[in-house]
């Protein structure tokens, strides 16, 4: 296969949504068909490898997968900063609606007025509920607390479990196989 020739099906794999996996797929089960017919041929490991990875393009199409998760990694990432960016332009905006409102609660006080009818709305300046206001939390009585609920803590169970110890409810797993992903 030539360089041109990967980057036309690398295109392909890219022509819509989810048809990395497609092709992923069928480079999957062309390749195992393939062996099974080569089986009775009686190749050795090696050259079975070799004859297999020299037909099809299932590492291109395991390549374009991989890309594809990067991609979606990379939205994620971006997401999670426009996200942060839209809360901190959220916390902005609720001040500066609280300073507005203030600005007029402080002119109406001056200008001694309670209510005002307008064409939009009515504005009432209105007393507010007494608040609690804390001093000094170190003074505050146990029963006024409020704690978070548990969560476990599975670095201290991993390791409790790798040194042997018992605990009732928890096994540490066999593990599994990862996808590492080292880009060039």
């Amino acid at each position: 296969m030539t360089k041109d020739t990967a980057v036309v099906q690398s295109e392909e794999y890219r022509a819509k949504p989810g048809s990395e996996v497609v092709a992923l797929k069928r480079e999957l089960k062309d390749r195992l068909e393939l062996a099974d017919q080569l089986q009775d041929y009686n190749f050795d490991p090696v050259a079975l490898a070799d004859t297999l990875d020299g037909e099809g393009n299932f590492d291109e199409a395991c390549e374009a997968v991989v890309r594809q998760a990067q991609l979606f990694r990379s939205y994620a990432d971006g997401l999670d900063n426009y996200i942060k960016s839209l809360q901190s332009r959220k916390d902005r905006l609720k001040k500066s609606s609280e300073t507005l409102k203030n600005v007029v609660l402080a002119a109406m006080e001056k200008a001694s007025k309670k209510s005002i009818q307008g064409v939009s709305c009515t504005i009432t300046a209105k007393p507010t509920p007494r608040s609690v206001v804390i001093e000094d939390e170190a003074e505050i009585p146990v029963k006024y607390w409020v704690t978070k609920d548990p969560v476990i803590d599975k670095r201290a169970i991993a390791a409790d479990l790798k040194e042997k110890v018992a605990i009732p409810g928890a096994t540490l797993s066999n593990g599994g196989i990862t996808l590492q992903v080292r880009n060039l």
